[in-house]
């Protein structure tokens, strides 16, 4: 509850019990809130990436105010002169929306004018062929293996080891980006046995994400995933977890640390593997990029990929879209969809089944040599224009004067102008 005149909150009632003078001693069971902390409360409810988007919009904004003095001149390029790209006008965009979201100002009937202007110019620019933004791709199966085969996610290695329980927890719990990463703890994750008593892993709790806020979400524990033990498998993932573990030092809280300093070698001779330093937001940001590096990928593929991986590879074993609505988070089927681009093999199949009737050899077709040369040279020009294809002189033509019985039913071959 509220105060009143907004200095403090209260979130109760209050107990006054009598002193042994008489007098009542107030004893608060709530703490109040200063008008400071209470702002600070509010301001937290938007994470701190939200807001480092929102500065540079907004300074942008200001800087253009006081260039044009307030004025309703249009600007579609940046301090350099250089035109913004698509990705730069939604995040323009964007980011004043938020910070004037009182103002609704992507559906308030006083800014139809600004937001026709928006889509004409993104139009235009799509027009020229400046649009080259790209989603986060999956990762090519080819990479895949690549990945498998190079080792970097060995976990032999301290720095295999934990690339590759990050890329296992990752791929299973389909997690954005680096999002929540630096928060995860060892207490974020809980071993477990289902009713025929194989082991998985799955988080102790609901986490926070970009499309999951409300607490009193019903379904919020049905978003915290798992990650089943295949014991015949080498690179089992929850054997690769509980290796991890193992050789994590036992009084840590963050869940990624990085590996101590020494050689292989000298690691193999003790049982601890990592620091107490946990890794920070840049370098699991740079987990799959360095990945990418080290296993010499076709693409750098940025954290996010591994997100569109697990939609790519749970759409193509077939699973309906509320399935992997679940694995994902996703609240709605269009938002999904986004995530779901064909590979490059995709493309190559469509592209040999489009092309394949022009691909196939033309079968011999035939003329009657009954036709007269005039006609036979039209038909042939005729068929090169729609076909690409040459009339030929069959052999019995050049044969015609010592042979002047040939029958009518001889026929002359077209051939292709490949061959």
């Amino acid at each position: 509850m509220t105060a009143a005149n907004g200095i403090g909150v209260c979130a109760g009632l209050s107990y006054h019990p009598a002193s042994s003078s008489g007098q009542a001693d107030t004893i608060s069971r709530h703490k109040l809130f200063k008008a400071n902390e209470i702002n600070e409360i509010e301001e937290n409810r938007h994470e701190k990436s939200t807001k480092n988007n929102t500065v540079w919009p907004m300074k942008v904004f200001q800087d253009w105010i006081k260039e044009t003095q307030n004025s309703s001149v249009v600007e579609d390029a940046d301090g350099a002169g250089a035109v913004y790209s698509v990705a730069s006008y939604t995040a323009l965009r964007s980011g004043i929306s938020r910070y004037y979201s009182h103002f609704n100002i992507l559906k308030n009937p006083l800014f139809n004018s600004s937001n026709n202007v928006y889509k004409s110019v993104l139009k235009a620019h799509r027009k020229s062929g400046k649009d080259t933004s790209q989603h986060h791709p999956p990762i090519s199966s080819a990479d895949l293996k690549k990945i498998k085969d190079s080792g970097v996610l060995s976990t032999s290695t301290a720095i295999g080891l934990v690339r590759k329980v990050w890329f296992d927890v990752q791929l299973h719990l389909a997690r954005r980006g680096r999002e929540g990463n630096r928060d995860l703890t060892r207490e974020s994750f809980q071993l477990k046995r289902d009713e025929n008593g194989k082991e998985y892993i799955t988080l102790s709790h609901n986490t926070e994400t970009k499309n999951h806020k409300d607490p009193t979400d019903p379904m919020q524990q049905n978003y915290r995933g798992c990650i089943f033990a295949e014991p015949t498998n080498p690179n089992c993932p929850v054997g690769s977890f509980k290796k991890y573990i193992s050789h994590c030092p036992p009084d840590t809280t963050r869940f990624y640390l990085h590996p101590l300093r020494k050689p292989q070698e000298a690691l193999n001779q003790q049982n601890i593997w990592y620091s107490r330093e946990p890794m920070g937001h840049n370098a699991l940001g740079q987990m799959l990029p360095n990945i990418s590096k080290a296993a010499a990928l076709s693409a750098r593929y940025t954290n996010h990929s591994r997100r569109s991986t697990a939609v790519q590879l749970l759409s193509k074993a077939g699973l309906q879209t509320r399935e992997i609505m679940t694995v994902t988070g996703h609240r709605c089927e269009t938002s999904l969809k986004s995530y779901w681009a064909p590979t490059t093999s995709d493309r190559e199949k469509w592209s040999q089944i489009l092309s394949g009737e022009l691909l196939t050899p033309l079968p011999n077709m035939h003329l009657p040599l009954s036709l007269s040369p005039s006609l036979r040279e039209k038909l042939g020009e005729s068929l090169m224009k729609l076909t690409g294809v040459r009339l030929s002189t069959p052999p019995e033509m050049h044969h015609h004067s010592s042979s002047p019985t040939a029958p009518s039913t001889e026929t002359s071959s077209l051939t292709s102008i490949s061959s």
